[in-house]
């Protein structure tokens, strides 16, 4: 995508930025939902639409229509690279407090009306909501919230809410095994063998991050403590695993470089790789 918004030999223009929410599909490539057009549109404002891009940029499908005119407050691809798109605003179904989810098919097809997700919502200072694909197809929802307005990167917490089956209005409460790990995220591992559980970024915090792995019923089969620092606390960012299985730790800001640009890393830093 280049600085205009533009995205590949077929394009989309968002309207503005930061009203449009990006998610990667487990397949390559990407999603955008939020208010978007093609570039001969003509002026915003413009429609809440979803499109999909290969991993170079250029669409797969759209942009599509969205069924409701809400904010669109978050966005996820299933291992079947369906997208369900996470929208608020008052429905007839739910009234006021009401979340909504719809999903879209591989080829950009609305698979699904808007549905009611939750009800009674309020917002925290900033809101927003992530998925994780499931093993065997579908979403898991959890809510984020940060501790002011604007912040994105530390000192949120995130609660594990529902699941959503495949390309269907049908969801059901997160199993005790995901509520019981608030503050993780969750991506299948293992040649879909097993989830790693993976935290979140933390805000001087211990200087060491706990990687679990569990079985797809959620019972914990392993666990690895990746320390990062001998010292009291960090600023430690969020723990990922890339799609081979390698798991990647950022080092906290404070340990990256000195002023003049010399590193700060501890003498006894793993270096190890790790994958699992």
């Amino acid at each position: 995508m280049n600085d205009s918004g533009q995205s590949g030999a077929t394009s989309a223009v968002l309207q503005q930025s930061g009203t449009a929410v990006f998610a990667t599909d487990p397949n390559g490539g990407y999603a955008i939902a939020g208010p978007m057009a093609a570039n001969d549109a003509g002026p915003s404002p413009w429609p809440n639409q979803i499109a999909l891009a290969n991993p170079s940029g250029v669409l797969r499908y759209g942009p599509r229509p969205l069924g409701s005119s809400g904010p669109v407050f978050g966005l996820g691809l299933d291992q079947s690279s369906r997208a369900l798109v996470i929208q608020g605003g008052a429905t007839a179904a739910c009234g006021s407090g009401c979340i909504t989810g719809q999903w879209f098919g591989q080829d950009g097809a609305a698979l699904t009306e808007p549905f009611t997700l939750l009800t009674g919502f309020v917002a925290g200072p900033s809101t927003w909501f992530q998925t994780a694909p499931l093993i065997g197809g579908g979403l898991a929802v959890r809510r984020m919230d940060a501790s002011t307005a604007g912040s994105s990167q530390r000192g949120f917490h995130s609660t594990w809410l529902v699941t959503v089956d495949s390309g269907k209005a049908q969801l059901h409460a997160a199993p005790d095994w995901m509520t019981a790990r608030p503050d993780t995220d969750l991506m299948p591992a293992r040649g879909n063998r097993g989830y790693a559980v993976l935290p979140e970024a933390t805000t001087g915090g211990a200087c060491s991050q706990r990687l679990e792995v569990l079985s797809p019923a959620g019972n914990s089969c392993a666990a690895y403590d990746l320390a990062i620092a001998p010292r009291p606390g960090c600023d430690a960012w969020e723990l990922k695993l890339g799609f081979d299985g390698t798991v990647l730790q950022r080092l906290p800001p404070e340990l990256e470089t000195d002023q003049g640009g010399n590193g700060r890393i501890p003498a006894n830093h793993p270096a190890d790789r790790l994958s699992i």
